[in-house]
């Protein structure tokens, strides 16, 4: 026989299934906290560290910089047919940044004080050998391969190294007085031995063309080393400055 439940037993019924659809939906909007939370990391990357709007920021920060580096080389190399662009702005290891960029290739590594330690911009081949070729000649080369600098290739790319980094200077002028200088030039990625190859780096990629030349300028900027002034690069994105 089917038994017939009391009004109060009803009211008690109803009043649990409340509670509970509540504690569903409690539980539900803690994992969508959880989740807002940690949205700075890639799940699939035990190495991230940089959140999506840091990542942003960096990238919108750093178009200023792309502009300046254009002018300041449109003039010294007396060439029109020169852009820069940001690209892509992205966060990986370094071992993956040495896996991406081609071996030989130049790399001018810089200290960023007041931060403690070292940046890293990549300039390809193609790039590379068309500002020498600009310099030298008055023509660009369009080689895409480069093994050893000569002395005289050298002091060009230690001066065009020089003038980028001036530019990164008065572009960072809002987030901190940095003060980079070059320290070395390595041509072989996995020569170079400041960090562990797990370390996390946020990278803004230049497009870069200089008359019949093509190729990218990578930036390579630590975690460990721009850490402190993350959160400005946050309220840049933010249209906060």
């Amino acid at each position: 026989m089917m038994e017939i439940l009391s009004q109060d037993e009803i009211d008690k019924l109803l009043s649990s299934i409340d509670d509970s659809s509540n504690d569903s939906s409690n539980d539900s909007s803690n994992d969508e906290d959880d989740s807002a939370a940690t949205d700075y990391k890639d799940a699939d990357d035990p190495y991230s560290k940089f959140s999506k709007d840091q990542i942003r920021g960096i990238a919108l920060f750093h178009n200023d910089f792309a502009c300046s580096v254009e002018e300041s080389l449109t003039d010294e190399l007396q060439c029109n047919d020169l852009h820069f662009t940001v690209a892509a702005a992205y966060q990986q290891s370094i071992r993956d940044f040495y896996r991406t960029i081609p071996d030989p290739t130049i790399v001018g590594i810089f200290s960023m004080r007041p931060l403690d330690g070292f940046g890293m911009l990549e300039i390809d081949p193609a790039i590379t050998n068309a500002i020498i070729g600009k310099i030298c000649g008055g023509e660009t080369e369009t080689k895409t391969q480069i093994f050893e600098l000569s002395d005289i290739g050298k002091s060009i790319m230690e001066f065009i190294f020089n003038l980028i980094l001036e530019n990164l200077k008065d572009a960072w002028a809002d987030i901190i007085n940095l003060q980079p200088k070059l320290v070395n030039i390595e041509t072989h990625p996995y020569s170079i031995n400041l960090y562990p190859l797990k370390e996390s780096c946020a990278m803004v990629t230049l497009e870069t063309h200089i008359e019949y030349s093509e190729g990218m300028m990578n930036l390579c900027l630590p975690y460990s080393v721009i850490e402190p002034v993350l959160e400005k690069f946050l309220t840049y994105y933010g249209g906060i400055k």
